[in-house]
């Protein structure tokens, strides 16, 4: 509710400043003032719930399962991603972690695989 007003007030600021600004405005607000949004809060959330909760009343069984599949291929794939992710920060570091002439090894392969790909390419388009 704050980060509208506080862009408006500073257009050129980042949004992780606005969002540090508020944050501090949070911590220096009186526990009485905070209690007013914290019963805001549980309020919303408990019509979410009730909300949500009737929602999957009106569900079949094969839609509910249809639910919970395509929830669990959406948490696997971001999960895949991350290990994607990892894996790619790994094999970074390993690379910055070599020599020279280590790395020299890697581009020579490198040059010769693209060569012997261009060469292959060109003897299939000439049988094509």
């Amino acid at each position: 509710e704050q980060l509208p007003k506080f862009k408006a007030q500073n257009p050129d600021a980042k949004t992780t400043e606005l969002i540090r600004r508020i944050a501090q405005r949070w911590r220096e607000l009186p526990d009485s003032k905070k209690k007013i949004y914290q019963d805001a809060y549980r309020a919303e959330w408990q019509v979410y719930k009730e909300e949500i909760s009737r929602f999957k009343e009106q569900l079949t069984p094969s839609q509910i399962m249809s639910l919970e599949k395509e929830i669990m291929d959406k948490h696997l794939k971001r999960k895949a991603m991350t290990k994607k992710k990892e894996k790619l920060k790994t094999v970074k570091e390993n690379w910055k972690n070599l020599s020279d002439s280590e790395k020299e090894l890697y581009i020579q392969h490198a040059k010769e695989d693209e060569t012997r790909y261009h060469n292959e390419m060109k003897s299939w388009e000439e049988q094509m």
